[in-house]
Formats: structure tokens, C-alpha cells, sequence
């Protein structure tokens, strides 16, 4: 009700089907989409594969399936050069639009919040925010993307991850030129 969060396509039980049958993987993400439907009242616009995996073909097919993009990992061995900070598209399809994960401001919080030996221990929502903000001019987007199960599991209460989360929009947001966005707001913006 916020437009504050958008629910993302992908397979139904978390599965490779693409890798194994494209008729599988178009049932597995049509029910996953009705689901969200049947509960949230929207259907999705962007599609995200189990794990973030991605290969061209795959964005093709999702492309033809309607999906105006696709949250993929922005690894450094693919990537090369490029930033995952900004939107691409695959060879060919110019409608179909690639959000990719910064995996390094990601992984801080996910896997390095915690990690007392880290350089950067202890990491406050004020640095955080900051880190983000030095994105500004090398890039449209932080794509951040972790799973549920960092925050409780991975990331205990005591390490600090809710009080952090709590006062990170705020920080966020202390710099002027930065704003949140969902991924189909981000694609609006910015493809």
C-alpha cells in the first residue's frame, strides 16, 4: 500500500528449471507470479532467478514472458571493467533491463557486519550511507540484495543489524541526491 515495496517474480520452488526445462520454468514462475497476485494484489514486473543466476538466454526468454527486468548478480569476473551500478541490457533486447547486485556493499552487510577482524569493524548506518553516496557519478543504482535469512540467522540481533537497518533510511536519505526506489521505478528511471 506504501509503493514503498515490489514483490519479484521467480520460480515457484526455488529451482534451476531453466536449466532444465523451459516449459517447467514458465509453470514454476506463472505460479509463483498468481501467488504474489493472490496475496499482495500485484503482479510482478521484474523476474529474479534462484541464487541471482543468469545467462542471456535466460533474460530472452523472461523478456518474452513480459518481465521488464531481471535482478541478476553483478559479479567483478563478468563485469570486467563495467559497475554493477548501472543498468544494461541484453545483447539484443533493448526492453528487457539488468539490475545487478553490488555484491561488495551487499556482502558488508550480510556476511561482514558482524566480523569483529574486519577493518571496517564496526559498521554504522552513518558509513554505510556514506559509501553509498560516493556511488553518485560513477553510477543510477546500489542495488543491494541479501537473503532473508541474514537478518536473525546470519546477522544475530546482537550484533547490532536491527538498530543499523532501523537508522539507515535516515542516513540514506541526510544526502540530498540520494532516494530509495523499486527495481520497476529504478528501470522507469533510468533504462
Amino acid at each position: 500500500d506504501t509503493g514503498s515495496v515490489e514483490f519479484l517474480a521467480e520460480t515457484y520452488y526455488h529451482s534451476l528449471a531453466f536449466l532444465y526445462s523451459k516449459e517447467e520454468f514458465s509453470e514454476q514462475v506463472r505460479l509463483h507470479s498468481d501467488l504474489i497476485e493472490h496475496h499482495f494484489g500485484q503482479r510482478p514486473k521484474i523476474f529474479r532467478n534462484t541464487e541471482l543466476i543468469y545467462n542471456n538466454d535466460l533474460a530472452g526468454f523472461v523478456g518474452q514472458m513480459g518481465y521488464r527486468g531481471i535482478v541478476a548478480e553483478g559479479a567483478d569476473h563478468i563485469l570486467g571493467y563495467r559497475s554493477p551500478n548501472f543498468l544494461y541490457h541484453p545483447p539484443g533486447d533493448p526492453k528487457t533491463t539488468l539490475l545487478l547486485k553490488n555484491y561488495r556493499l551487499s556482502d558488508d552487510i550480510a556476511f561482514r557486519f558482524s566480523e569483529r577482524s574486519w577493518a571496517e569493524w564496526p559498521l554504522t548506518s552513518e558509513k554505510f550511507a556514506d559509501w553509498v553516496h560516493q556511488v553518485n557519478g560513477q553510477g543510477y543504482t546500489v542495488n543491494l540484495f541479501m537473503d532473508y535469512e541474514t537478518f536473525g540467522e546470519h546477522q544475530w540481533s546482537e550484533t547490532g543489524i536491527f538498530p543499523f537497518l532501523q537508522h539507515l533510511p535516515e542516513q540514506i536519505l541526510s544526502h540530498p541526491d540520494d532516494d530509495f526506489k523499486t527495481p520497476s521505478e529504478v528501470v522507469q528511471a533510468y533504462a
